[in-house]
């Protein structure tokens, strides 16, 4: 009976993650894009939810998103005590198309009212 050889070194391949440094790595690489799309997917349910609660609720939507005491929130609750339609536009427009942090970033003078 003969028993087949096996080598105890490694055979140099692109495969072999010992002789590929690329593949070492690999799953490192693998595990930041997961972490990436989960973020991109909580970012995603994040605004789902917001403008869920923006149509039950306008002011709630805006107050999560922004804060309580911003002018997005005083004058989306104006708009919904003047009329729960405008209120709700307002607040789904606020939610999906005003950055909060832009006026920090740019200006530095966007401040909350209270």
């Amino acid at each position: 009976m003969t028993v087949p050889f096996v080598p105890t070194s490694p055979i140099a391949s692109p495969k072999h993650p010992t002789t590929n440094p690329s593949a070492i790595n690999a799953p490192k690489k693998l595990k930041e894009e997961e972490e990436e799309e989960e973020a991109v997917a909580m970012g995603a349910c994040a605004i789902f939810l917001e403008i869920l609660c923006a149509i039950l609720l306008p002011p709630l939507g805006v107050c999560l998103r922004h804060g309580c005491c911003t002018l997005e929130f005083l004058i989306c609750l104006v708009l919904t005590i003047l009329g729960y339609i405008p209120g709700m536009i307002y607040a789904v427009y606020v939610i999906v198309a005003v950055d909060p942090d832009r006026f920090r970033r740019e200006y530095d003078y966007y401040q909350p009212v209270a």
